[in-house]
Formats: C-alpha cells, structure tokens, sequence
C-alpha cells in the first residue's frame, strides 16, 4: 500500500498517473523507469526486447539541472529517473531528438529519451541548446501514461526559451505534419522551377495547386492552434480563480486529458471545483491532483 504524501513525493518527481492507470500499474511503470534508468542494458535483457537507441553515451544527472528546475518551475516536476542518451540511430535529418516508447506486457509504458550526438558539444542548427530539448522531451517522458494528442506540444513548447518556438512551435503536432508541409513545398518550387525553365503553363497551374495546398495547410494549423489555445487559457482561468496560484493551476492543467481541458473550460467554479471531488475516488490520477493542489481549497 502506498500512502498519500509518498503519492505527492512521485507526482514531483514526473511520475504521473495516466487517465486509464490503476494504482496498479502506475506504481508498475514507476518500478520500471526506475530500472531503465539506473541498468538500461540489463532492463533491456530482462524484458526481451531490441535496444532501439545507443546506450553508451549517456546523459549524466548533473546536465539536467537547469532542465529540473525549468521544469518545476512550469509544471511542477523535477526528474531525477529518465534514462537519456546521446545517440543518432533512426533520427530523421530534421530530428534533434526523440522519446521512445516501450510497451511493456499490457497497458505499461516506459519512456527512453533520445539526442543528436553534436548536442553534447554545441547546439542543433545553431538554433536549439540541449537545454531547451531536454526539456520538452521531458514534458512527453512525464505524460507518457496519456494518449492526448491535442494539447501535448502546446505544454512541450511551453519549455522554449524562444517566444516565437512557444506561440508557433506547436502547430506542427507530429512527424506527419513536416513532411505533408515540405512535401507540398517541394513540389511547388519544383514545378516553379520547370515553368520557368520551359515556359510550359501547365507547369505553373501545378505549381500553383501545390502552393495553395501549402498555404491551406498552414492555415488549418494556424487555425487549429488558436482555438485550442483559446481553449487552454479558459480552462487555466477558471483553475487560478479556484487555486489563487497561477503555478498550480497550469501543474494542474498539464494533468488533465484533452476532454478535461475542452469541457472544464465551459463549466462554472462551482462545478469545476466539484468534478475533482466527485472523481477523486475513481481515479488515482484525480486523487493526486486533489491531494496536492486542492486539499486547502
């Protein structure tokens, strides 16, 4: 049996409960982190799988500090148990990093983060420090347990240290999106390009299609990421109204699932403040928000 402080002590440390987990398996998924990180070859050998990344460089504890502290600050955790390496295995050419998933048996995931080997030495296109990296793969590390797709790059841009990254970073929510937008890129200048090498017209109308696609698609994500944002701050709001913190209320709000953050967003303080209550007893993940952000309320 776990007891409630030990329970707040785990959500600090990043470990947070899924929608889906059972006290169970959550505690499960904690045991497990821990081992990939302390002894990754062996956790590797005991659960039977393929190492999908290098193991031999691999991040030390004392590089995360300003990430820890970032961290806490935005979102109140701090990791001391993510297994992270240096390696470039698998990593696209516009990749600078990437958090594996292993599944484990049923309904348990266990995060392994991955970095470019030049982010040891210097920065990525001269643009992202590994600061900046560690960070936001930490934030998908943390929610690993969640399968919410809508907000989870708004909360991993959050860490940026750029204020365009944060505000635009997020339109772009998974790997399929770049390569639909530099798809539709590159065949534009290409097709611009043959029309201007054979005056052929038909070159340009081609042409032309493409950059319209692109420029929809730009929009749509624009689009998108407005109104999901909008979304965010009403959900936020009515958070700092209950919790008078504006820390704790976006720690909280980096706990809830997507259906959470657009459905808290329309109710009223009374009922907001209620749905935490109600449910507490059948969500562990509930039962910590409650326990460390509104047992004084």
């Amino acid at each position: 049996m776990i007891t409630d402080e030990k329970l707040c002590i785990l959500n600090n440390q990043g470990f947070i409960p899924g929608p889906d987990e059972n006290l169970e398996f959550f505690l499960k998924r904690v045991e497990a982190t821990k081992k990939l990180s302390k002894d990754p070859i062996f956790f590797f050998k005991e659960i039977n799988q393929t190492v999908p990344i290098e193991l031999d460089l691999k991040i030390k504890k004392p590089r995360w500090n300003w990430t820890r502290a970032q961290l806490l600050n935005l979102f109140d955790f701090s990791p001391i148990n993510l297994a992270m390496f240096y390696s470039d295995k698998k990593l696209t050419f516009f990749q600078a990093a990437a958090t594996w998933i292993l599944e484990i048996g049923k309904n348990l995931k266990v995060p392994i983060l991955q970095f470019r080997k030049k982010l040891h030495r210097s920065t990525y296109l001269k643009i992202y420090s590994l600061d900046e990296i560690l960070a936001h793969e930490a934030v998908h590390a943390a929610r690993v347990a969640f399968d919410e797709p809508k907000y989870e790059e708004i909360f991993a841009y959050m860490t940026s240290t750029s204020v365009i990254r944060r505000v635009l970073g997020p339109i772009v929510k998974n790997t399929k999106d770049i390569i639909l937008f530099f798809s539709n890129l590159f065949f534009y200048l290409l097709f611009q390009i043959f029309w201007v090498i054979t005056s052929y017209n038909p070159f340009m109308y081609v042409s032309f299609v493409f950059g319209i696609m692109m420029i929809s698609f730009l929009s749509f994500g624009l689009f998108r990421l407005f109104f999901a944002k909008l979304k965010m701050k009403k959900t936020f709001n009515k958070l700092y109204g209950i919790l008078k913190n504006k820390n704790k209320a976006r720690a909280v709000l980096f706990r809830l699932t997507d259906k959470e953050i657009d459905n808290l967003s329309k109710l009223k303080k009374e009922e907001f403040l209620s749905y935490f209550m109600k449910n507490k007893k059948k969500s562990i993940r509930l039962k910590v928000l409650v326990l460390a952000y509104f047992a004084f309320v």
